[in-house]
């Protein structure tokens, strides 16, 4: 083999494994290229259109449920709690009543019900529910009465009829109906 028969083969050789080269470098580089994408997607939170489910279940880093958004039937809820059972917010939709419910444990509660067929109710308990109030807003033809009771029992009760004279009972600590107390 002459001297130019060896040049032109190594040159061959040469060019061969340039291209070589090349695509090698042509395929990691695109190797990495796809690699860092998928590294940045990674940290990208994923959205969608739409999710459906029956409900949701928020928990905490203990796994404790804080919250839940549910349907059953024709009845829907939202509710959040503080995770040990005392602190909760409640939103519930059926198909007769809508109403929300703010509470904290046993030191009170705070409930407020909207109904289909009109009126409402706006109820104030105190702490494990020893006494409260609750104002009830015409439901159809029913009087607005306002409730006040004690641990156990009915105490006071307000009625407004509409176009008659408003009324006003008294109970005492049994829960039976007294005359009026008058002011000392």
């Amino acid at each position: 083999m002459t001297i130019e028969q060896r040049l032109e083969r190594l040159e061959k050789e040469n060019r061969w494994i340039r291209m070589t080269a090349v695509a090698v470098a042509l395929a990691l580089g695109a190797v990495l290229f796809v690699a860092a994408g998928q590294d940045q997607e990674k940290d990208k939170p994923t959205v969608l259109d739409q999710v459906r489910a029956k409900s949701y279940i928020l928990v905490d880093a203990e796994n404790r449920v804080r919250g839940q958004w549910y349907c059953r039937g024709n009845h829907s809820a939202f509710r959040l709690d503080d995770g040990l059972g005392k602190g909760t917010i409640g939103l519930d939709l059926g198909d007769e009543a809508a109403g929300m419910c703010l509470s904290y444990g046993r030191a009170g509660m705070i409930s407020l019900t909207a109904y289909r067929e009109g009126g409402g109710t706006v109820m104030l308990t105190g702490q494990d529910v020893n006494g409260g109030i609750q104002i009830a807003y015409p439901q159809g033809r029913a009087p607005l009465s306002v409730h006040i009771w004690d641990r156990k029992h009915l105490r006071a009760k307000l009625t407004v009829p509409e176009g008659e004279p408003v009324s006003m009972e008294w109970f005492d600590q049994d829960g039976r109906r007294i005359e009026a107390p008058t002011p000392k």
